[in-house]
């Protein structure tokens, strides 16, 4: 990775996400153990932490290896058995200090803005919609909270509802998912909410070139 500068509803499973060798968790992959870098993520780069090495040096990796490690479990929150699992033996568990006050510990939201570019507006549009509407069904659990209120709820069903993310009174909802998400999340576990966005350059990118 190189430095790190900065700073339906009763579904409850991972979004999938990544490609076999982007992500972390896939089995059957030689790896470099690159956890070494999660001390410093952790700790070291203040609210948000920006990685911009070129395409192929391993960032998505990297952020799937983040994701995995701090993902609480939504059925059994301060479970750490998935992560003693796929990190066993990596050099991150010797450092019982970050993992006891990270591993399996926080909720996180990750996202690829790559999957929203389109050669149009609107065919940009309904890829964000159907990539909004998958990260919420990820997290339809929240729909079960006793935490949450009436309108969390309605917002969350929106959001996971692709053909009404497209609806122009939806779209301030579409607009706001991450806004509406994160607290959400804040107020079922009472825990701070990670976020993690990759290829956020991609949409531009293309829109530029169409």
């Amino acid at each position: 990775m190189g430095e790190v500068m900065g700073d339906d509803i009763e579904s409850g499973s991972r979004p999938a996400y990544g490609s076999r060798s982007d992500d972390f968790a896939e089995n059957g992959i030689c790896r470099v153990d690159k956890t070494k870098f999660l001390r410093p993520l952790l700790m070291g780069t203040g609210s948000v932490a920006a990685f911009t090495r070129p395409h192929g040096f391993g960032k998505t990796f990297v952020m799937s290896m983040l994701r995995d490690f701090l993902m609480i479990d939504p059925e059994n929150p301060g479970s750490t058995k998935r992560q003693e699992r796929i990190f066993k033996g990596l050099e991150i568990m010797e450092d019982r200090n970050l993992c006891a006050e990270f591993m399996g510990r926080h909720p996180v939201i990750m996202i690829s803005l790559g999957s929203f570019a389109g050669r149009s507006f609107g065919e940009a549009l309904g890829n964000l919609a159907a990539a909004v509407s998958e990260l919420a069904r990820g997290f339809g659990f929240l729909g079960r909270s006793a935490r949450l209120r009436s309108l969390d709820r309605r917002t969350l069903r929106t959001l996971m509802d692709t053909k009404a993310l497209l609806e122009e009174k939806h779209r301030i909802i579409l607009k706001n998912a991450l806004v509406s998400l994160i607290p959400m999340l804040f107020r079922h576990f009472g825990r701070r909410v990670f976020v993690i966005v990759d290829d956020y350059d991609v949409p531009l990118v293309v829109a530029r070139q169409n």
